[in-house]
This record gives structure tokens, sequence and C-alpha cells, in this order.
């Protein structure tokens, strides 16, 4: 969707889901322009919390000066009674205290495979 560029579902890592070096697609000049001349603020990280979370739910950081969320909820499984999700976060405060931007606040678990 036009909601992501590829760097911040991580498909510029190795070039897995974008090839820089051939081709012409829609949004080139944007994607081609921030994987040579910048580096992406935020990018897709794996959580988990008690309860349910839904896609597009929205993550709040304590820390962030940003007027928009902190990361949104990208895919997610229902475990029992626990969620596991992608989500999309601030890199600099991707191991900060992250809830969800919701009534009941629930903290996230940052599970980290890196």
């Amino acid at each position: 969707s036009e909601k992501f560029v590829p760097q911040l579902l991580n498909l510029d890592i190795n070039e897995v889901g974008v090839n820089f070096s051939k081709g012409c697609y829609p949004g080139q000049e944007v994607v081609a322009r921030l994987h040579y001349l910048g580096k992406s603020k935020r990018r897709m990280r794996q959580f988990e919390c008690e309860g349910e979370v839904n896609v597009g739910d929205e993550l709040l950081v304590a820390g962030s000066k940003s007027a928009k969320a902190s990361g949104i909820v990208v895919r997610r499984v229902q475990l029992g009674d626990k969620s596991s999700f992608l989500a999309t976060v601030e890199v600099a405060f991707e191991d900060a205290a992250i809830t969800l931007n919701n009534a009941d606040g629930i903290e996230l678990t940052r599970i980290k495979n890196d």
C-alpha cells in the first residue's frame, strides 16, 4: 500500500524485496532517494503483548516528540490470550517503553531477532 515504503517493512535489507540496481517502478525515486541519501527513521519490528491487537492499531512511545503515532501494527496473530505482531516503530525508540494507543494502554514487549 502507499502507507509504507519498502524500507519501513525491511524489504531493502540485502535487497530481498527491492533491487536498487535495475528496473523502474512507481515510487522508485522516493525509495531510491531514501536508500542512497537518507536513513529510514522507522523499521518493522516484532512485538507481543497480553490481549488482542488489530492491524492498523497505533503505538505510542513516551519519549517521542513526534505528533504522529510512533508506530503502526502491520500484521498480527492471536496465540491464546497473547498477540504476536509486526509493527513499524521509530528506530530511536524501538527499545523504549511502547504501548498501544488505546484506552487500555497495553505495554508491548519487543522480540529481538537481530
